[in-house]
C-alpha cells in the first residue's frame, strides 16, 4: 500500500483504509478533489470480485475500483468498474497525480 500511495504522489490526509459495519471495505481509498479511487490487494495471480467489492464502489460513487494482483500483463477487466491490475504493471497504471487533478488511472485493458 505504501508503494501505491508514494506512485500515486497522494499527500497525507488523501489516502485511507474504508470500511463500514456491513462488510464493504477497501484497503486503500485514495481522495483528491472529491473524486476517490478505490483498491484492494490480493495475494494471487487471479483476483475474482468479492462481495465487499461492489457495495464498497457503489457507497463511495468510485468510477473505478482496482484490484492490485501479483504478475504481468496488462491490466482486465473482471466486472463492469473493477479491473485486475498485475503489479508489474504499477510503473505504467499509477500515475504520479499531484500536479494533476483527479488520479489518473487508466480503466482499459491497455496501460499507455
Amino acid at each position: 500500500m505504501r508503494e501505491l500511495i508514494r506512485r500515486s504522489g497522494a499527500p497525507r490526509g488523501e489516502a485511507y483504509f474504508w470500511g463500514v459495519h456491513t462488510g464493504a471495505k477497501l484497503d486503500l481509498l485514495i481522495l483528491r478533489n472529491g473524486q476517490g479511487v478505490g483498491f484492494e490487494i490480493k495475494l494471487t495471480r487471479f483476483p475474482k470480485v468479492t462481495a465487499a467489492m461492489r457495495p464498497a464502489r457503489e457507497a463511495l460513487n468510485l468510477e473505478q475500483l482496482h484490484v492490485i494482483c501479483h504478475g504481468e500483463g496488462a491490466p482486465r477487466p473482471l466486472s463492469d468498474g473493477i479491473t485486475a491490475v498485475p503489479v508489474a504493471s504499477l510503473d505504467t497504471c499509477v500515475t504520479d497525480s499531484r500536479n494533476i487533478a483527479p488520479l489518473l488511472i487508466p480503466t482499459d485493458q491497455t496501460c499507455p
